[in-house]
């Protein structure tokens, strides 16, 4: 076992969890691995690093889809019934024949272009700025046992590679 002694000062005490005696010392203790466990952490991407997982590419439609949804059709349904309506009450004869039809004709155009899916507009600048990519990043939470028989865990952010870790406790705790 290799121990360093060094103190802890005053402000750093409380915040490590040192005595607040004026002698507490800070030890370095080897310390003996029990278990390791990876944990994926969410975090926003630092600027000019891509996130590795990027998100699916939207499936392409099959070339049978139908080009005019149920809400478009309906519109013009109902815009050529009304155009129909509306231009059989003018004229007579031929003439009326061929308002009722030019009527229709409208109405069915006029009651497509107002239910069609529009396009959503591309993105603000200020909205790009307000999305974040998110990155993953994995962690460890390694266990370990002291010689004291006392057991405890810190979070590394890489694998440890030997059985042991050199960690600085300040009484029963790591000290931060």
């Amino acid at each position: 076992m290799f121990r360093f002694m060094r103190s802890c000062a005053p402000a750093a005490a409380v915040a490590a969890g040192c005595a607040l005696a004026a002698t507490a010392a800070a030890e370095f203790e080897e310390v003996r691995i029990t278990r390791t466990e990876p944990i994926q952490v969410q975090q926003t991407c630092p600027p000019g690093i891509a996130p590795v997982a990027q998100a699916p590419a939207p499936a392409p439609q099959p070339q049978g889809a139908p080009l005019v949804t149920g809400k478009e059709a309906l519109g013009t349904a109902a815009g050529a019934v009304v155009g129909g309506v509306l231009g059989h009450q003018v004229g007579s004869g031929t003439g009326r024949t061929v308002a009722t039809v030019a009527g229709a004709a409208a109405g069915g155009f006029a009651g497509y272009k107002l239910t069609e899916e529009k396009p959503k507009p591309p993105a603000s600048p200020l909205q790009a700025q307000q999305t974040q990519t998110v990155c993953l990043s994995t962690q460890y939470r390694v266990f370990y046992a002291r010689q004291s028989g006392l057991q405890g865990d810190v979070l590394m952010s890489s694998s440890p590679t030997s059985p042991s870790l050199m960690i600085n406790f300040c009484g029963d705790k790591p000290c931060m």
